[in-house]
């Protein structure tokens, strides 16, 4: 069916009277979308005009109120450049336009897209052949939709560019790609394929904790998987802090089940643990439990005096 102006008036009015912000921020978007469906530009812009001059005489007392319209009008005066753009697309690629083609790729309809347009305005004059080729090339990478759809300024990098960038994520095995690995400056991505570099160098080509610790601790990967269901942040510490606290704990003979009982301590830094171990041993005292080098200062001192006082004793006797 076929939108009027007047259905857009009474739709661009109820969001008015209902929700102020979110008529400022979606009017554009609506406007789009009916315009996809065949609505007389002219006709369509006239109309708009016409409710936002009503709109702001209703309104004139509310400065606010007139800033929202001021960003409507904005949206409205692009209308009639992204619709010369739309026209274009159709003619030349194919007999799809921007907002058609990228509504069926991601999977989502075709206001969403409007609303992304309106949002990242350079989507609306960007090289449509440039926008199918990186989203293609997005996808071809396994980047989730709606990452793609939360951060669209990947659109605006070569496609050349992007390839090259992937690539070399794809092999750091870096899992799973976010739109930003894409647009983000050199030193930044460098950064990361390093520490995952890192990561795989210690933890193995398979790269999980879950197998470097079934590897350290010889035991089964499902009897260390609890570890993860329990704490499942576990599996973004990194490869060489991984790697120290293991050392630690098989060098004083602990095993996988104290770190099932307390997986807290992969977070914890070696040296406090050897630290509060070696003071702990002066009065010949082991833990049994991972837990004492998880405590706070506070709670740890207060454990040690009982030690200490426990070993007294026993000195006495």
């Amino acid at each position: 069916m076929i939108a009027t102006p007047t259905f857009l008036i009474l739709n661009a009015e109820q969001l008015t009277r209902s929700e102020p912000q979110a008529a400022s921020r979606n009017y554009s978007a609506l406007i789009l979308k009916r315009l996809i469906f065949g609505s007389k530009l002219i006709e369509v812009l006239v109309s708009s005009i016409q409710l936002i001059y009503r709109l702001i005489i209703k309104h004139a007392w509310t400065l606010t109120y007139l800033r929202q319209l001021s960003e409507k009008m904005h949206g409205i005066f692009r209308l009639l450049a992204l619709s010369k753009q739309l026209i274009y697309d159709v003619k030349w690629y194919g007999g799809s336009n921007r907002i058609q083609y990228l509504a069926e790729q991601l999977q989502c309809s075709m206001f969403e897209v409007c609303q992304l347009i309106v949002k990242y305005q350079f989507m609306q004059n960007h090289p449509f052949d440039k926008l199918r080729d990186t989203l293609k090339i997005l996808l071809h990478y396994r980047i989730e939709r709606e990452a793609i759809m939360n951060d669209c300024w990947a659109f605006r990098q070569n496609p050349e560019t992007i390839i090259d960038r992937l690539e070399r994520i794809r092999e750091a095995g870096i899992f799973p790609v976010k739109p930003w690995m894409v647009r983000c400056i050199e030193p930044v991505i460098a950064r990361r394929i390093n520490k995952e570099s890192h990561r795989r160098a210690i933890l193995g080509e398979n790269g999980t904790i879950i197998y470097y610790l079934s590897e350290r601790f010889q035991c089964d990967e499902n009897k260390v998987a609890v570890i993860l269901s329990k704490l499942p942040q576990i599996k973004h510490v990194s490869g060489p802090k991984t790697k120290k606290v293991v050392d630690f704990l098989i060098e004083n003979e602990y095993t996988i089940e104290h770190v099932i009982r307390v997986p807290r301590i992969l977070f914890h830094g070696v040296e406090k643990a050897q630290k509060r171990l070696n003071e702990l041993l002066e009065y010949g005292h082991k833990p049994k439990s991972l837990i004492v080098f998880c405590k706070t200062e506070k709670e740890y001192n207060e454990y040690l005096e009982r030690i200490k006082k426990k070993w007294l004793k026993n000195e006495k006797k």
